[in-house]
């Protein structure tokens, strides 16, 4: 089938789904309303619509009243929503399906502004304490921040010998984007994207967990359609008293702040899409030993890993900035000098994190090479006859040590947090402006909910202002575009199915800027749907204004199973 008739044959059968789709009800799930009478117990039925259990088995739709009459409880904080197991017990989840027991005090964690990490089935509470999806606890969770994306993980129980207990489940995925116009690397309008994800939970014992997340991407738009098969995460827990171990390819989530993260970075990223990034397993070794309301933490990564960057010829690839006016410039070669996949190449880091009194803290130190290249332009020999200079572009990873602190509290319904990091590069004798200099970042900003703005709506408002401060030129790459900006995120919620979101970005310094605009709609039990846009731009020469020809409008839709 001819590539066009491809594209347009899949948009619409996405389309015609949708539509189905939409007609279908939505329900909202319960968010609270005080405390049930005794005896009375929640549940939900096929569509996720909960109904109350009388002490003598027969049901209803109405919530009762709490003992002594309706009193209205605290709302959950943002982004949670109330739900009960199998067996009549409540928990808590956030938009991306993480799960706790505990009554969630901070809102659910947002992601980042340009895209999505990988999220973890775990969720840390304000004080410090890591609660995992099941009763057993999990000493290695991480912080979740995929409140952008479209993951609702559900786990389904399923037996298997000799296991205690055993999760299975998945998730498939199409995205289909359409670009308003041709881009000067691709001629190419529309993508389309299948995604299919499967993982496999298992605890053996009080001792022993093994967990895999195995994903299978079909990139359908380029002209050299391909598959991509990734363990986004794959591990054997083992809990020894205060001390745990975990090996095997892992997902860190460092960092307070609810949009950007320096203090971050340590996994290797899929640039392919650089508005919806999303976060590589890393082969890893980690410990943990808790006491008290602390943890200390240290791993080792035995082989080192880089993103993966769009290629030349490609939407999203970075051309290297002109040379002056140096003649007709012909790039000759793009040299990736990656470093050798070798146990000679390792990288370590430690954190230390816990509660004092109302404050989250966190120490952090990594030692490691840098994901993304930085890039060293080489200016060859004149060419008087045609006019042309030939360039050759190198493109570095240098090793950096990364020491970062964090703080987070809560005054009242605003939640505030402070991350910085400061990078000291190792030295590596070339010409990569301020990447071989010491640079700081931070971060500082926070959250706020105004409850019931219309009828039951709530309005989330999310801000974040980031600094570096460094010596020399300004850097292009890909890990240090927010070097002056503010980045924000609005989130108005109709219900917990549908919600609108406006992301946005803009760098002080370049003028520059991205708008992001969403919608999501939980169609039904399994179903989501999002749609949007994504608008960049900026003055000549400003990071974003590479990419102005690369507006869109999206959608996406996800099942789950």
């Amino acid at each position: 089938m001819p590539c066009k008739r491809l594209h347009k044959t899949s948009l619409l059968v996405v389309l015609l789904t949708g539509c189905w789709l939409l007609a279908k009800p939505i329900y909202a799930a319960d968010t609270g309303g005080g405390p049930l009478p005794a005896g009375w117990s929640e549940w939900q039925d096929y569509t996720g619509k909960p109904y109350y259990r009388r002490p003598d088995g027969t049901t209803t739709w109405d919530r009762p009243p709490p003992p002594g009459g309706f009193i209205k409880s605290t709302p959950l904080p943002p982004g949670w929503k109330k739900a009960t197991s199998e067996t009549g017990q409540t928990y808590y989840e956030s938009p991306d399906g993480t799960t706790t027991w505990d009554r969630p005090n901070q809102p659910a964690p947002a992601g980042g502004i340009l895209g999505d990490s990988s999220p973890s089935d775990t969720v840390e509470s304000s004080n410090g304490v890591v609660t995992p999806a099941s009763d057993t606890e999990d000493p290695f969770a991480e912080e979740s921040r995929d409140e952008g994306t479209l993951t609702l993980t559900k786990f389904h129980k399923r037996p298997i010998k000799w296991a205690n207990e055993s999760r299975l489940g998945g998730e498939l995925e199409y995205r289909g984007a359409f670009f308003v116009s041709s881009d000067p690397n691709s001629s190419e309008r529309i993508w389309n994207d299948l995604i299919f994800e499967l993982f496999w939970d298992t605890r053996w014992n009080s001792k022993v967990r093994t967990y895999a997340k195995m994903e299978l991407t079909g990139y359908l738009p380029q002209s050299d359609t391909r598959l991509r098969i990734i363990p986004e995460e794959a591990y054997l827990d083992l809990y020894l008293g205060p001390v745990d171990i975990r090996a095997g390819w892992q997902i860190y989530s460092w960092g307070a702040a609810d949009l950007y993260n320096p203090t971050d970075r340590i996994n290797p990223l899929d640039y392919t899409d650089i508005l919806n990034y999303e976060k590589e397993g890393i082969l890893s070794l980690k410990t943990a030993y808790s006491f008290g309301n602390w943890s200390l933490e240290g791993f080792w990564i035995p082989v080192p890993q880089e993103s993966l960057l769009p290629k030349p010829g490609y939407r999203f690839f970075q051309v290297p900035a002109p040379i002056g006016a140096l003649g007709n410039q012909v790039i000759t070669d793009l040299v990736n000098l990656k470093p050798k996949r070798s146990l000679k190449n390792p990288q370590f880091g430690a954190r230390l994190r816990g509660t004092a009194g109302r404050f989250d803290l966190s120490a952090s130190y990594f030692y490691g090479l840098a994901t993304v290249p930085q890039r060293e332009v080489a200016v060859g020999v004149f060419n008087p006859v045609d006019n042309s200079v030939t360039i050759t572009v190198n493109e570095i990873f240098p090793r950096e040590h990364t020491i970062g602190a964090n703080v987070a509290t809560t005054l009242g319904q605003f939640a505030l947090h402070l991350e910085t990091a400061a990078v000291v590069p190792e030295d590596t004798g070339r010409n990569i402006g301020s990447a071989d200099e010491f640079r700081f970042n931070y971060v500082v900003g926070g959250n706020y909910t105004f409850y019931n703005i219309i009828g039951d709506d709530d309005l989330r408002i999310f801000l974040d202002f980031t600094q570096e401060l460094h010596q020399g030129n300004k850097s292009a790459n890909l890990a240090r575009i927010f070097q002056l900006s503010i980045l924000g995120r609005l989130e108005y919620l109709f219900s917990d199915d549908l919600k609108f979101l406006l992301s946005w970005a803009f760098n002080f310094d370049d003028k520059d800027f991205i708008i992001r605009p969403r919608v999501e709609w939980n169609l039904r039990k399994g179903f989501r749907l999002a749609a949007g846009f994504d608008i960049l731009g900026g003055p000549q020469g400003s990071f974003f204004n590479q990419f102005n020809e690369d507006d869109r409008a999206y959608l996406w839709l996800k099942y789950q199973f």
